[in-house]
């Protein structure tokens, strides 16, 4: 990043440089950056000293927008390097495979899926609600010993390369893609859980009563919100309400924050036990 921010003097001016915005996501061999406004004519150039600077990257797109629809797709633009937007990105022993524009991910949640990882106790049965193209539910089958994790996803995108990845780590009798609406999932499962995640930070408060109705007695619920850095307390209190209007007891063990969402707000997760 620092080489790309030195390197970029020569195309831009002082105030220029002053409002680009030097940080970007890298997921597998991919860039993806964020042009500010005024910028544009530039862009080609900032891109191409940017694929120079980092030899990994092999592709440098651009956001064109933020992530639309109920699939969260993210529109981008590729502006360097060759024209694909597939790649394969590795974390925490696993290999997952995605169209960066069709399937939501995240690398800065990493950490947080390894956290959850080693939260899962052997033998336990887990459920991934929203999980996309399977981090979640790979990390936790890698790094933990659960019995079974149940991965539901409906965009027909993220659930295709969801198979796609836990055949290609060889996971296939621990984790199950299952292509659904969550709700519908919830409503029709049989199966009990010890651990649930809701992995969908904004819009997961409504599945609350559904993944309580599946959640065993004493079970761990993850729920994935966005909260202002000085009101945590109102996503455990999503949580709290929840349980009691289902006649379910629940402490919060923690809320941990798993990453800046925009100035002030951040993603957290509230870990809650679930009696």
């Amino acid at each position: 990043m620092d080489a790309w921010r030195d390197r970029v003097k020569t195309v831009l001016t002082k105030s220029e440089r002053h409002r680009m915005r030097a940080s970007f996501d890298t997921v597998g061999d991919i860039a993806i950056v964020e042009i500010a406004r005024g910028l544009a004519r530039k862009e080609k150039r900032l891109a191409a000293i940017l694929l120079a600077s980092q030899p990994a990257i092999k592709v440098v797109a651009k956001k064109v927008g933020g992530h639309t629809g109920r699939f969260r797709h993210q529109p981008l633009k590729v502006l360097a390097g060759e024209r694909r937007l597939e790649t394969e990105h590795r974390e925490s022993g696993v290999r997952l495979r995605l169209n960066v524009q069709t399937c939501y991910f995240s690398p800065r949640m990493g950490t947080e899926r390894l956290r959850i990882a080693r939260l899962v106790k052997p033998g336990e049965r887990v459920l991934v609600l929203f999980s996309g193209i399977g981090p979640f539910a790979l990390i936790i089958a890698k790094n933990a010993r659960p019995s079974h994790v149940d991965a539901v996803e409906l965009n027909p995108a993220a659930h295709a390369y969801a198979l796609q990845n836990v055949a290609l780590n060889k996971l296939q009798s621990i984790v199950t893609p299952i292509k659904k609406d969550a709700k519908r999932f919830l409503a029709s499962t049989k199966t009990t859980y010890d651990r649930v995640l809701l992995a969908w930070p904004g819009k997961a408060a409504p599945f609350i009563p559904g993944a309580l109705r599946v959640l065993k007695k004493g079970g761990t619920l993850h729920f994935y919100d966005f909260a202002h850095e000085d009101a945590f307390a109102a996503a455990a209190q999503t949580v709290k309400d929840a349980c009691a209007k289902a006649k379910r007891t629940c402490s919060i063990k923690r809320v941990v924050a798993c990453g800046q969402y925009k100035p002030h707000v951040n993603r957290v997760c509230v870990d809650a036990l679930v009696r």
